[in-house]
Formats: structure tokens, sequence, C-alpha cells
């Protein structure tokens, strides 16, 4: 296991080559969805008197194979963590989302330069998630509150990445709210549970996914461009978990919500003004 030295003190590092084979299978995952060719297969359900249809392809099966050596693959990399203790589902969020999204984009791009460099990025972006799920495993680790940031910030930026792909790909409401409400929920709920183990968030979480998924359903029907509704949405979310953190951590009072609501208006204005 690679260490290195910071504040006079050893501190473990994910394991290079686990990590690194970890990355490179969800990569040719990406690549062979250009590769492979599948019969299509369709299904079709009816729910709550809407006829919805499911597509089994290529990359439907490609990208949920990413997703889930992402899910699972990271217990190989906490495997090598020096508290040795079991994983839960906690960590096996980000890392799954983080591989769908990214394999959706690069499968939406035509192969060529764009392609290989968004690659290189999408290879990028699963190592930080793995690194920073890797460091917040300990939360004595003295890193642990960087890495939370930056988890947060991904976890954020994975959200507006859902509503700019359901936006931009004309995706129903029907389809794009649950799908909003699920990750949504999903990334709050994991991100909630770094602020606090042992209460549980899940209550905190679910409110989040819902307010995101009304309000997505209500700006599916404004003449936005694609980036101003994603960008809306990841402010709703980030709003909704902050105020959501500061009250699972005992920190919520008049100043906390006077700060996220002068942010939430600026921000809005600013995405209005200048997208």
């Amino acid at each position: 296991m690679e260490r290195e030295l910071e504040r006079g003190t050893l501190l473990p590092s994910p394991d290079r080559d686990r990590a690194g084979a970890l990355i490179a299978l969800i990569l040719l995952a990406y690549g062979l969805i250009r590769i492979i060719e599948l019969p299509s297969r369709a299904l079709e359900f009816e729910l709550f008197g809407l006829l919805l249809r499911i597509e089994f392809d290529a990359r439907f099966v490609m990208l949920s194979m990413a997703g889930a050596l992402a899910a699972t693959g990271i217990d190989w990399i906490l495997a090598s963590h020096p508290l040795g203790r079991s994983v839960g589902f906690e960590p096996r969020v980000l890392p799954g989302m983080a591989a769908l999204g990214a394999g959706a984009i690069l499968a939406a791009l035509p192969v060529g330069p764009a392609w290989l460099i968004g690659l290189g990025l999408a290879g990028l972006l699963l190592y930080v998630v793995l690194y920073g799920e890797f460091v917040v495993f300990d939360p004595d680790d003295p890193r642990a509150g960087t890495a939370g940031l930056g988890l947060r910030t991904l976890g954020v930026l994975l959200i507006i990445g859902v509503a700019f792909a359901a936006r931009a790909g004309g995706l129903r409401a029907v389809y794009s709210v649950p799908v909003l409400f699920a990750a949504t929920g999903s990334v709050c709920w994991r991100l909630l549970s770094l602020a606090h183990a042992r209460r549980s968030i899940w209550p905190y979480a679910t409110t989040c996914g819902w307010i995101t998924a009304q309000l997505a359903w209500g700006l599916h029907y404004w003449p936005l461009r694609p980036m101003q509704a994603a960008l809306i949405l990841g402010l709703v979310t980030y709003v909704s978990m902050g105020l959501s953190r500061a009250h699972v951590t005992g920190q919520a009072g008049r100043r906390t919500i006077y700060e996220f609501g002068g942010l939430s208006m600026a921000a809005l204005a600013a995405i209005l003004l200048l997208t």
C-alpha cells in the first residue's frame, strides 16, 4: 500500500494497482459500447395508466456493467485500508453514479478527439471518487474534512449532469422526475451520512430528493435552456442538502438560513443572467 507523510503521520492511500485495474475495466466497458452490437430488446409495461418502455441494448448493458463494477469494486479498494472493517452500502453510491454518469456522457459523444479527452477525464473522475471514499472511510483521518468537501462538490455536479442529460435529451417528465428523485436522494443520503453516521438520515435524503423532483417537474414546462435548468436543480440540491447537514450536525440557526438564502438568490440571478 502506498503511504504518504502528512502532519508527521503516515497516512494510507488507495492501492494504485487495484485502483488502476478497476478504472481500466470501467473504461473498457465504455469502449465496448462502440464495438459490441447486441440485438435490442424492449420491455413495455403500464404503470399508473402510463405506458413505459425500457430498451435493452449494448449501451444499457455496458453502462449497467460499468456502474456495477464501480459500486462493487470499492470493496476491493477499501479492503487494503488499515481499518479493515466491512463495507456498507453507503460508499458504493457515488462511485456507481459517477461511472454511470461519465459513461452516459461518453456514449453520446462522437468518436474522435473529444471522446478520447472525455475518456481520460472519466478515468480521472473515477480515481478522485475512489480516493475520496478511501479517505473518508476513516473519520479520524486528518484529510477526511477536505475529502468530504470534495465528495459533496462531486455529488452536486453529478446531479447537475443528470438534470442536464435529461433536459438536453428531451426525456419526458414522467421519466426524468423519478430519475432525479432517485439520484438526488441517493447522493444526499451518502453525503449526509458523512456528517452524522449514527443518525438516521433517510428522512432528510428523501426530503432533498422530493424537493428537487418537484422543482424539476415544474421547470420541465418552462422555456429554460438545459444548462439553466440543470444549474437551478443543482443549486436547490446544494441548498437543501446544506440545510439538512446543518440540522443533522446541530448547527442550524438563523445565520445558516440567511447565508443559504443570500447564496441562493445571488446564484439564481447569476444563472439566469449569465447562462
